[in-house]
């Protein structure tokens, strides 16, 4: 009975991840792996055309969102994340995360 008691105390349950989750770790191990040193948001217009709302270099990954913490302080819920590429400058010194949001 005691080696029962103690095989099931020693079990630990899987931890499950949302999509928006997820999203926030693949985003955050981006940041982390390429230096991304800029984030720059753009969302899809009515004339299905990408258009910039934000850029900063003071940003964070909060839970599901990307928090953009300049002057005045904004937020993007990732779950509404389409798609996102990296940009580079000719010498590395501007590591860009593009973030491209369909809403």
């Amino acid at each position: 009975m005691f080696i029962a008691f103690a095989l099931l105390l020693s079990c630990t349950e899987d931890e499950v991840y949302t999509d928006s989750e997820l999203v926030a770790q693949k985003i955050q191990s981006v940041i982390d792996q390429e230096n991304v040193t800029h984030v720059l948001i753009a969302r899809l217009n009515s004339n299905n055309s990408w258009f910039t709302v934000d850029s900063s270099t003071d940003f964070e990954i909060d839970g599901i969102f990307i928090r953009i913490n300049d002057n005045v302080p904004s937020s993007y819920n990732l779950d509404k994340l389409f798609e996102y590429e990296i940009r580079r400058n000719f010498d590395d010194t501007l590591i860009e995360l593009v973030l491209y949001f369909s809403i």
